[in-house]
């Protein structure tokens, strides 16, 4: 069992914890999460590890089409995305999904309301699990009004709680519900052939970074790494983000319990792009925007044992409305 599950069997309601629920899907091998699975092994070891996720890439698209900029002053996916996939889709003859058809509801929802800021975050939170995972946990949890469900797969309960945790009333999970399906519907009429066509040049370019980090930079700022608790952890490839990626700091007793997600390349472009993307803090108590120029984003200091986060020039708002729990209570600050 990972850290991630064994806080969560601390935090939560009886049976949240516990052997209850499905039955985790095994991924067969040749699969990316067969590869993600040897990449765990990997980072055990104190390795970085560049990879790649169709849940991780799916979420972003989707939220970068409803707003590529988000709440924030910099965008937080790439600006033009959004009409990259439009003159795609109008080129190839690929009609309307009902996401391109329901982005400006969702924009106004979502905007209506700051705890959705979570949906930035929240593939970051099912770093172990499978696409079909990730959305049987969220189907689960769009119909349960209250409480966090307990018949999610085991993969995906630490997600289902934290984001549960924030989007706790039973219309924020209607919503949620809403979007997931939407979602859904763009993975079946579009998003599962684009993904699958840009794989083989996705993969080349992973491949290099990978050797660059071994060769080049892994053991230069290794003695660094280890010093700030991040020895190892996954580094995922997401086309949909922009200069803001995200970062998933794992609890101080594991080194290897780290998620970062960076904007993967055009094809083409220098792999190094992919590990400038990376930005790492002079020193564990370092301020927002104190890291090296290695790259663009920064773990900020964290007081609670899981930290998500976004670029280091603005800390993030509360996620969660008044009288509740904080939602670094549970799964982290994002302050």
């Amino acid at each position: 069992m990972s850290v991630a599950h064994l806080i969560l069997a601390a935090l939560l309601p009886a049976g949240l914890g516990g052997s209850q629920g499905l039955t985790p899907e095994e991924p067969p091998p040749g699969s990316e999460d067969f590869a993600r699975a040897v990449g765990s092994s990997l980072q055990s070891e104190g390795r970085w590890v560049f990879s790649g996720a169709s849940h991780i890439d799916l979420w972003f698209h989707g939220m970068a089409m409803v707003d590529p900029v988000g709440p924030g002053p910099l965008p937080l996916y790439d600006p033009s995305y959004p009409t990259r996939i439009r003159a795609l889709k109008e080129r190839t003859g690929v009609p309307a999904t009902p996401l391109d058809q329901r982005a400006g509801y969702f924009r106004d929802a979502f905007n209506r309301d700051p705890a959705f800021e979570v949906l930035h975050f929240l593939p970051l939170y099912f770093g172990e699990a499978t696409r079909t995972e990730v959305f049987a946990a969220l189907e689960r949890l769009a119909v349960t009004g209250d409480g966090i469900p307990s018949d999610v797969p085991t993969r995906a309960r630490f997600g289902a709680a934290a984001i549960g945790a924030v989007l706790s009333s039973p219309g924020q999970r209607a919503l949620l519900g809403e979007f997931v399906s939407v979602l859904s519907a763009d993975w079946e009429g579009f998003f599962s052939d684009y993904r699958r066509e840009g794989l083989p040049a996705r993969n080349e370019i992973q491949a290099e970074a990978q050797s660059i980090w071994d060769q080049e930079f892994g053991p230069l700022i290794g003695p660094l790494l280890q010093e700030l608790n991040l020895a190892g952890g996954t580094v995922f490839l997401s086309p949909a983000i922009g200069i803001e990626g995200r970062i998933f700091s794992g609890v101080p007793q594991n080194q290897q319990d780290n998620i970062l997600v960076v904007s993967a390349p055009t094809v083409g472009d220098d792999a190094r792009a992919v590990i400038f993307s990376m930005r790492i803090p002079h020193s564990p108590g370092a301020p927002p925007g104190a890291g090296s120029s290695l790259s663009d984003f920064l773990p900020f200091p964290c007081r609670s044992d899981r930290c998500p986060g976004r670029s280091p020039l603005r800390r993030l708002p509360e996620c969660v409305p008044p009288g509740r729990k904080k939602h670094g209570d549970f799964a982290g600050n994002h302050s």
